[in-house]
């Protein structure tokens, strides 16, 4: 009986190794972190930069941040809308964007949830494409959902033991990207943080691993997939969403500013080679300027890359522009809009002046 119970050990304890070595990178990296770290890391002084691998709570830890707090000024919406930074705005300021939302109707269930007396004085709202084509359907059950299994720690080993292996033999992260401290004093939680530098930081943007990636987009565009499936009507029902969400914010003394986001040049000059099949896209300024200018809100379209230059600073793919291009996407915006300029820090236009001169040259003075 010894010598089976001994044997049965010597058998068990390769696999425990396994699992245990797994658990200990989940652990070390931030994985398993609470959801609400987020939200107390940011009472602390420290930065940080928030890229877990395995999970995606970013809903609830936005939500969570905005009713806690109660910024001054808030983004929202998709992805796209990750680039504004603390530094361009003047006042209290939080990134709330979250790929987790599909949907405009997510924005509009967001918004229900800022708690009365907690409201912020501008909501910058990105109108993202594919929120307004009637033949997107893609969305997530409940992008606010604090805890999904996958975040219990030991359904996090049990679940994701393998993908940490796989991720590992492919190169994506090694022991030393866990055992490294970086000297720039920023806290790093999550394995595409440590061993990639990405992920969200302590204002709630996002920033990318990588640089002017076009070809997935492309290849959506002409396969017709994904966030770029074909579309020639606007959504009723988006629009309608909408109306609700301006009418809303109107009788809360939110004033809310609604833009189009850009896209890169090689993508943008494809989607305008297949108007055709993307006629809801090149309809929507007609359709949301008179909505926003009814019910007294701001409205932007910066689709095409091209305005306010915004393509000098590049692109991170096909559908998000880098932060200096929309810190010059801002500037251009509160020049054309009066009501905005109050919110906007007067640092972000000097830096935005200063590339523009490094870039162009000094001014001849004609």
């Amino acid at each position: 009986m010894f010598r089976l119970i001994v044997r049965l050990a010597i058998f068990l304890i390769l696999p425990a190794l396994v699992i245990a070595l797994a658990g200990w990178v989940l652990h070390s990296s931030g994985e398993l972190e609470s959801d609400d770290a987020f939200v107390q890391m940011r009472r602390e002084s420290r930065p940080f930069l928030w890229g877990t691998a395995y999970s995606d709570t970013s809903g609830y830890q936005k939500l969570r941040t905005v009713q806690a707090e109660a910024p001054e000024i808030i983004t929202l919406g998709s992805s796209r809308v990750q680039q504004f930074r603390d530094e361009f705005f003047n006042g209290r300021f939080f990134n709330a964007g979250s790929g987790s939302y599909l949907q405009f109707d997510d924005l509009l269930a967001f918004v229900r949830r800022i708690p009365v007396g907690g409201e912020p004085r501008l909501l910058i709202v990105g109108l993202d494409h594919k929120f307004f084509n009637a033949r997107w359907t893609s969305r997530v059950d409940d992008p606010f959902n604090p805890h999904t299994p996958e975040r219990l720690w030991w359904t996090m080993v049990r679940v994701r033991w393998s993908d940490v292996y796989r991720d590992y033999f492919a190169g994506k992260f090694s022991i030393a990207d866990l055992t490294h401290t970086r000297p720039d004093g920023v806290r790093r939680v999550g394995l595409q943080a440590v061993a990639r530098n990405r992920g969200y930081h302590d204002d709630g943007s996002y920033t990318w691993d990588w640089w002017e990636s076009y070809d997935r987009d492309l290849r959506e565009i002409a396969n017709d997939e994904d966030v770029y499936v074909y579309g020639s009507g606007i959504s009723d029902e988006t629009m309608a969403e909408l109306e609700i969400l301006l009418t809303e914010c109107q009788r809360r003394g939110i004033h809310v500013a609604g833009f189009l986001p850009p896209f890169a040049p090689p993508v943008y000059q494809a989607l305008k080679q297949r108007r055709g099949q993307y006629g809801y896209m090149f309809e929507l300024p007609a359709r949301l300027a008179p909505v926003f200018e009814r019910l007294g809100g701001s409205f932007a379209d910066f689709t095409n890359p091209a305005r306010c230059d915004i393509q000098r600073d590049g692109f991170y793919d096909g559908q998000h522009a880098s932060s200096p291009g929309y810190r010059r996407l801002w500037r251009c915006w509160t020049e054309s809009d009066p009501r905005l300029l109050r919110f906007s820090s007067s640092a972000a236009h000097a830096a935005t002046r200063h590339e523009t001169a490094t870039r162009e040259g000094p001014s001849s003075g004609k």
